[in-house]
């Protein structure tokens, strides 16, 4: 489970949720606005997308695949070069 937070001007500070096990999310009752999705797992690189517009009672998606940390990417690439053979 990943944590999501929602930033607007329509909100007074932001909202936060974690994704369910299949990676959907939900904000219950966001007001009408033009929204920031900033998504976050230890790990992984943070990744926000920006200029989401939601209308009251509106169900909409948003993708989001989080890359690898530097550190894991390194981790995972030192994993690939010690296993191979010469």
């Amino acid at each position: 489970m990943s944590p999501v937070t929602a930033t607007s001007p329509a909100l007074i500070g932001g909202q936060s949720t974690v994704t369910q096990p299949d990676g959907k999310f939900l904000f219950p009752a966001l007001p009408t606005g033009q929204y920031k999705l900033l998504f976050e797992l230890s790990g992984f690189q943070k990744l926000t997308r920006e200029n989401i517009n939601v209308a009251l009672g509106q169900t909409i998606s948003v993708d989001a695949q989080l890359p690898l940390g530097v550190a894991d990417r390194e981790r995972h690439r030192d994993r690939r070069v010690a296993g191979r053979s010469t």
